[in-house]
């Protein structure tokens, strides 16, 4: 092992390796960021050390070199690792949200799919995309307090158009399983639209936009167009559902066509007492459409 890594457990090693090669491809990745208080000094002396055994100066920045050291880097993983522990590795990590995000098998939920009809490959492939390389992202762990989500991640990316209005924030959120990444929620957030003024992390993001495209929904006692997590009542399961609203006008026309998504991740809370629901939103659908269909979707 890299002497400046001997302190940690492999798990812990196989991540700092794992960012360290991510940020050499890349700096500006977010997969990439330092996760440990003192990761900063250890990525140095770890990139020092392989520089010093592949026979690389300390300055030698060139293309050929950074590639080389991402080699090192991925193979000083595999030998931590070894081929019949890194599933079992690269699932505890999926589990402490420090796992690169390029890593994850991607599963989104069929009811995107029916949203975005002929149109959802290539959402599809922005939702990936956005997963991929975001430009946030925001991760909860494993279970700590009955009053937060957990194992699930947020990712953001800004999708530029020549067209100013027609640029955007993919904002993606899914649930962790082992490398399977659960997509539940996808949305495009055009800025002259949702206020992003002071938002601070994604949660907040998905916040403002519930506020904006929000239908008001209630569980477990508390109401609104987003929950961060609630207790579900005893034996109901809810999960992504939809339902249209009409309006009944003077003359008894049916006016006012809505049609409302209710999503949300359903989690054994802390205790293991009761199910929670984690991320919940109503969603005006009818109107995100007649959004995004404006700016040439």
């Amino acid at each position: 092992m890299i002497s400046a890594l001997e302190k940690f457990d492999s798990v812990t090693a196989v991540g700092i390796l794992a960012r360290a090669a991510l940020s050499i491809e890349n700096h500006n990745n977010p997969a990439g960021a330092l996760k440990l208080p003192e990761e900063a000094l250890v990525r140095n002396a770890v990139i020092a050390e392989i520089r010093r055994t592949i026979g690389v100066q300390p300055d030698d920045q060139s293309p050929r070199t950074l590639e080389r050291l991402g080699d090192a880097l991925d193979t000083e993983c595999d030998s931590l690792i070894g081929p019949t522990d890194s599933e079992s590795a690269l699932k505890r990590l999926s589990e402490r949200g420090e796992l690169p995000s390029d890593l994850f098998e991607i599963r989104i939920i069929p009811n995107l799919k029916e949203f975005h009809g002929r149109k959802f490959q290539t959402e599809k492939e922005l939702i990936e995309r956005t997963i991929r390389s975001p430009d946030q992202e925001q991760h909860f762990g494993p279970p700590a307090t009955a009053d937060e989500p957990f194992l699930i991640s947020l990712f953001a990316k800004y999708i530029p158009n020549e067209y100013p209005l027609r640029s955007f924030t993919m904002l993606v959120a899914g649930q962790r399983n082992g490398l399977m990444l659960d997509v539940h929620q996808a949305w495009r957030i055009y800025p002259d639209k949702v206020d992003l003024s002071g938002v601070t992390n994604l949660v907040d993001m998905l916040r403002r936009f519930s506020d904006v495209f929000g239908a008001e929904i209630e569980l477990g006692g508390k109401k609104g167009n987003f929950i961060l997590a609630a207790n579900l009542p005893k034996n109901q399961n809810i999960k992504t559902s939809f339902k249209i609203e009409r309006n009944i006008g003077a003359q008894g026309k049916k006016t006012d066509l809505k049609i409302i998504t209710v999503t949300c991740f359903v989690q054994k809370n802390p205790q293991g007492t009761s199910d929670q629901a984690a991320l919940a939103t109503g969603i005006n659908l009818s109107q995100y459409a007649e959004v995004i269909k404006s700016r040439g979707w």
